[in-house]
């Protein structure tokens, strides 16, 4: 087990399989693989319900019929922002291992905002748009940025202040002109800018 210097939490785990167990008896699918796999972890992740604070995202199974898959961690249906962990299969459908980051969230979070996806859309306009006017995309510009229109999705985000909190945010994705692709991370209960990066 390898530990998280950030989260103090595991990043990297490695398990041995008995070949001739129990576990081999009856193949599962992956999904119920994945999770019996975070159960049997569960001690040493510190997660009491690993089936409620992830959701399976992607499945990749190799040459070698090995099967990775990754999963974004949630609270109560809200996705954690930069939460994402990767377990592996092996061949049999038994957990080898598993690494990522995710969060421990022990303090209660409200996850219903208290301002709309619109109001954090415009506070990121605002914010971008000081000393300088933003001008509309033509429809050539609109082509080859990745977002046309600003995106804003509701996360948790661990806002690394003074002290660590984890808080209500908008992960607001804003491409005001070809050259620039910003992220900025609002809260959800104020319309604060927590964090913003090119």
């Amino acid at each position: 087990v390898f530990y998280s210097t950030e989260t103090g939490l595991p990043s990297f785990i490695t398990t041995k399989n008995n070949d001739g167990g129990s576990r081999l008896s009856v193949k599962k699918d992956n999904q119920t693989a994945t999770f019996d796999y975070l159960s049997e972890l569960k001690s040493i992740l510190k997660l009491e319900k690993p089936e409620a604070d992830f959701v399976i995202q992607h499945l990749k199974r190799d040459n070698s019929n090995k099967t990775r898959v990754r999963l974004a961690q949630q609270y109560l249906g809200v996705p954690i922002y930069g939460a994402e962990v990767i377990v592996h299969l092996n061949e049999f459908g038994q957990g080898e291992s598993f690494n990522g980051k995710y969060y421990r969230i022990v303090e209660k979070i409200d996850p219903n905002p208290a301002i709309s996806e619109r109001i954090a859309i415009d506070r990121v306009a605002a914010h971008l748009g000081k000393g300088v006017g933003l001008r509309p995309l033509n429809n050539l510009e609109k082509k080859l940025v990745q977002h046309e229109q600003p995106k804003a999705t509701l996360c948790i985000y661990q806002d690394k202040g003074l002290v660590r909190t984890n808080v209500l945010a908008y992960h607001v994705v804003y491409c005001p002109s070809i050259q620039e692709r910003w992220e900025y991370l609002i809260d959800a209960s104020n319309g604060a800018v927590l964090h913003h990066f090119q």
